[in-house]
């Protein structure tokens, strides 16, 4: 069964940006297609392009794609925290600090690549799991609810975000 789109009160206001940019009605397949575009957009990228940021002060590449890994992973989470009902408030994360303490940068492409590609799978078949009920179930995170099924379609928007920064500001 589709994973149905999250009423407005799963997710904040901040995220409805993600989920907005999400006009498929079946977001498992694709977050499974954005695996095949993400791996056709950056896989033939060398080290050099990888590491190039268009501005001073932003992200490169490798970072922007450790922080899409760190989304995946705390999406994840609290994804299944909610599924389970488990009721607990799950903490936030500040993005620029993860990133600056992670040393993407360090890293081989492939191997950021790869990374982000177990988890995804991992995600997807959690979401595939879910049961209406079990989707709709909300945790809360930085004094804001998210549901289990919202997570999935902030993951594919959020991601289809970043992949049309990298068109427009990286390539």
């Amino acid at each position: 069964m589709p994973l149905s789109r999250p009423a407005p009160d799963e997710y904040s206001a901040y995220f409805g940006k993600y989920v907005d940019l999400v006009s498929e009605d079946d977001v498992l397949s694709l977050l499974a297609a954005q695996q095949e575009q993400r791996r056709a957009l950056l896989g033939s990228l060398d080290e050099a392009q990888a590491t190039h940021r268009y501005e001073s002060g932003k992200w490169s590449l490798k970072e922007l794609l450790g922080h899409l890994i760190d989304c995946e992973r705390v999406f994840g989470y609290r994804a299944l925290t909610a599924c389970r009902g488990d009721g607990a408030s799950v903490p936030g994360f500040e993005q620029d600090a993860w990133v600056a303490a992670a040393r993407f940068d360090e890293r081989p492409l492939g191997d950021l690549l790869h990374e982000l590609e177990l988890l995804r799978g991992a995600n997807l078949a959690l979401f595939a799991s879910f049961d209406q009920r079990e989707g709709s179930r909300c945790v809360e995170s930085e004094g804001q609810r998210v549901s289990a099924r919202a997570a999935a379609w902030i993951l594919a928007g959020h991601e289809r975000h970043h992949m049309d920064v990298v068109r427009t500001r990286y390539l």
